[in-house]
Formats: structure tokens, C-alpha cells, sequence
């Protein structure tokens, strides 16, 4: 039995189909690679993500003692009758007298309140209660 043109056509119709028919979709096997490698990735990379992220509140938390230090010490320096600063009203003191332009300053690690010691002649100290600052 001799082959004509129509079974070549039928024999490249049908691969063709098996081309097309691959081309359509993914296999559940690649996708399941495809899940287990980004969980993979994720699992590397949620650890660094927290501690980053821990990093960025302890060194928050250094810059506000740092920034409620300064303006306390500016203003004790500065003020000619400085109301004496405690940890309940350094905040609207130092803000009403402009040396302070944002509102609250709590600990970003734990939102306490930071502490404050000195007097208005050797200077104060503000330390974060989760010594975080550094001190």
C-alpha cells in the first residue's frame, strides 16, 4: 500500500497537535518545583527580613534618646528660668518651647516611654527602658 500525500498530512497534523497541546499549560510536576523553590526562597529570607527589621526599630529607638537629649540640653542651656524636666512633661515642655516638632517619643521596640535623669546644670540623660540606645 502506497502513502500519498494525505497520510503525511495526517502524520504532521497529529504532531503537530502533541506540540500544540504541550504548549498549553504547565505540568502539576513544574509547578510543584516551581512552589517548592519559592518556599524554599522564602524560608531563607524570612529570617533576615525580622532581624532587619528589629535593627531598624533599636537604631529608631537610638535616634529618638539622642534627639530628646540634645533639645533637653539645648533648652536647659538656652532658657533663662528652664522649667525643671521630668520623664512625665519633657516631651510638651520641650515642644512647647519649639525644641521638639513631632509628637509622641516612645521606644519603637516596645512603645514605652524613654527615661530621664539629670537636672538642668550637669545636663540630662534619656535612656530607653529595653536598653536599646546603647547605654
Amino acid at each position: 500500500m502506497r502513502r500519498g500525500k494525505g497520510d503525511a498530512r495526517e502524520k504532521y497534523q497529529r504532531k503537530h497537535r502533541r506540540v500544540r497541546a504541550k504548549a498549553n499549560g504547565f505540568t502539576l510536576i513544574e509547578l510543584v518545583a516551581v512552589v517548592a523553590v519559592l518556599a524554599l526562597l522564602a524560608s531563607l529570607a524570612a529570617p533576615q527580613v525580622v532581624k532587619a527589621l528589629n535593627l531598624s526599630k533599636e537604631k529608631a529607638c537610638m535616634a529618638n534618646v539622642k534627639l530628646i537629649e540634645d533639645a533637653a540640653n539645648l533648652y536647659a542651656a538656652n532658657e533663662p528660668n528652664p522649667v525643671t524636666l521630668t520623664a512625665e512633661n519633657i516631651i510638651t515642655t520641650l515642644k512647647s518651647a519649639g525644641y521638639l516638632q513631632r509628637g509622641e517619643f516612645k521606644c519603637p521596640v516596645d512603645g514605652e516611654s524613654y527615661t530621664l535623669s539629670g537636672d538642668a546644670t550637669n545636663g540630662y540623660t534619656v535612656s530607653c527602658n529595653n536598653n536599646c540606645d546603647g547605654k
